[in-house]
């Protein structure tokens, strides 16, 4: 689920002073203030810089799940008229991850709480398509837009999986997703519950895609497996700079959050696969796109 969405029901409101030394905002790495050189951490960030999650214990029923089981990963939430809606990517045909190349498609649920648990209301996007990511633009002249950023068409050519004891394996031989079917993909609805139509103009390629609206109406995309990169646009319809890259490694689950600034920050969280890491999580922070940096966040 995205920051934005659960930032109250993580931590306490209130900003906390941590002791340490600080010169600017950019040594409490954006997720707080420096004054008098102790950084102001804003919830849920704590630590010396401001660099470690302090999230609330999670409800022991939350989230979202359905009975029989049924493998989804990830979950997107944006709240609208007293209802949050979650985006996450399902397997079809009780096939476990080794399949999602053939078997992904977004399911959409719906909570009276930003914790869940969400209800299944409908499949957003067909097969093939994952990791979802919806921001919702309540200054567009045709209120609500919801947009959905996505990995893959929703048009897979090629057969799905069928795995019928809901195995995690690898699938047979064939083809995972076809030319064209992979990247970066957008559609838009008016509604949380769609429906979805592909938007006129697409983003660049992008894998993981993290988008966000700052309050400035410019849209900024983060995309990354192995790096990162980050697209910047007036509209939705483009056109976009030429990618900024922060140097952060690693298999990333992005986030991105607003500054009251000029610059966008990056919050890059993500599992690092080599070296190996005790600390799962980090992020990567900057006021100036061209001064980037870098730090754990163990939660």
């Amino acid at each position: 689920m995205r920051m934005g969405v659960l930032a109250a029901a993580l931590a306490a409101a209130a900003a906390v002073p941590i002791a340490g030394s600080c010169a600017d905002d950019e040594d409490c790495s954006l997720n707080g203030r420096c004054q008098a050189h102790r950084c102001l951490c804003d919830p849920p960030w704590s630590g010396a810089d401001c660099g470690r999650l302090t999230p609330r214990p999670a409800p022991r029923i939350g989230g979202y799940g359905v009975s029989p089981n049924v493998t989804t990963w990830g979950g997107s939430v944006v709240e609208y008229q007293g209802e949050y809606h979650m985006y996450a990517t399902e397997e079809i045909l009780t096939c476990g991850m080794g399949c999602y190349s053939r078997n992904s498609r977004v399911i959409h649920g719906v909570a009276s709480t930003p914790e869940g648990p969400y209800a299944r209301a409908d499949a957003a996007l067909p097969v093939f398509a994952t990791s979802p990511e919806v921001v919702l633009d309540d200054q567009h002249p045709a209120k609500p837009l919801f947009a959905l950023f996505h990995v893959g068409n929703g048009t897979h050519a090629a057969p799905p999986e069928h795995c019928h004891d809901g195995t995690p394996r690898e699938c047979s031989p064939g083809p995972g997703w076809g030319p064209g079917e992979g990247g970066g993909r957008l559609h838009l609805a008016s509604s949380p519950a769609g429906p979805w139509t592909a938007a006129p103009t697409q983003p660049p390629t992008c894998n993981n895609p993290a988008p966000m609206l700052h309050p400035n109406g410019t849209w900024f995309l983060l995309c990354g497996s192995h790096t990162f990169e980050i697209y910047r646009a007036a509209t939705l319809a483009g056109p976009c700079t030429a990618p900024t890259t922060p140097p952060v490694p690693g298999q990333p689950v992005l986030h991105l959050a607003a500054l009251t600034g000029t610059y966008v920050r990056a919050q890059g969280c993500w599992r690092r696969r080599s070296p190996p890491s005790a600390v799962p999580l980090a992020h990567t922070s900057a006021a100036n796109p061209a001064r980037w940096r870098h730090a754990d966040a163990n939660a």
